[in-house]
């Protein structure tokens, strides 16, 4: 029903945010890193990358810092996932 889609998008809404610092940098070798180990759970990110595989990486690395213990393949599953309905509903930049 129309509330329960109300209610849980307010939920949604109202919870808590985990703060994450995105450092952007010139990486050689790969697109982006994340260190969920650390306390203020940095990801660095490669700022060259087109907008599209900027936010696919995005995505990625936020990904391991909610789900430390997550296997790579589930991470990129579920990050091509996310990817894609974003997406879909328009365009997206990084600027």
């Amino acid at each position: 029903s129309s509330d329960y889609n109300l209610m849980t998008s307010f939920s949604i809404y109202m919870a808590k945010i985990i703060k994450i610092k995105v450092k952007e940098r010139k990486l050689r070798d790969y697109h982006g890193y994340a260190y969920p180990e650390r306390k203020d759970k940095l990801i660095e990110i490669n700022s060259r990358l087109s907008d599209r595989t900027y936010l696919g990486t995005l995505i990625h690395e936020i990904l391991h810092i909610l789900y430390p213990e997550e296997s790579e393949t589930r991470i990129d599953i579920n990050a091509s996932t996310i990817t894609h309905y974003v997406l879909k509903k328009g365009t997206w930049s990084k600027k």
